[in-house]
């Protein structure tokens, strides 16, 4: 009859190798598609009937004093700072899928001046308020200007006056 200790390592080693197994399938590549299915079609639309009237709307008042980015992810915005080791992943995460509606940018470098989310009733649920604080809170950390700007059938100059200044400050440059 074997030792209950050898049991103890056997059982520890059959461990080991299972969560050993488990860590490298998880972290294998996402596989080509095998069987070559492609269920996808292009979108009708790039730009929702409320977001492309905004577009044309800011083009009209902006006078091309900047180029217009729309629909922007946030991770090509802003960056993860360096020295957070093991948490990179998570905080990452939390940028990774969300979007702002528009950037604005100088048209001779790119540089980002400032964001613009277009508001409409979607953004009074509970889970869009937290996600528009917590965004709200980034931009500010980083120190992009976001504006929110609620969805109407028609915009004036006034509407895009906060943008507008900014104009002034990226020229003084």
């Amino acid at each position: 009859m074997m030792d209950p200790i050898y049991y103890l390592l056997i059982w520890i080693a059959a461990a080991a190798v299972a969560a050993y197994i488990v860590d490298v399938v998880r972290r294998r590549p996402e596989q080509a598609n095998p069987n070559g299915k492609l269920p996808y079609e292009k979108q009708k639309n790039f730009l929702s009937p409320a977001e492309h009237s905004f577009y044309l709307a800011m083009q009209n008042h902006l006078e091309s004093q900047f180029t217009i980015c729309p629909k922007v992810g946030i991770k090509e915005l802003i960056c993860v700072q360096k020295g957070v080791g093991r948490d990179w992943r998570k905080y990452f995460n939390w940028i990774s899928r969300k979007h702002v509606d528009f950037v604005l940018c100088r048209p001779d470098t790119m540089e980002v001046i400032c964001a613009v989310e277009l508001d409409d009733k979607s953004h009074l649920r509970q889970d869009r308020r937290r996600r528009d604080e917590f965004v709200d809170k980034l931009f500010e950390q980083v120190g992009i200007p976001l504006f929110h700007i609620p969805v109407k059938p028609g915009y004036t100059h006034e509407d895009f006056a906060p943008v507008l200044l900014l104009r002034e400050e990226f020229t003084l440059k």
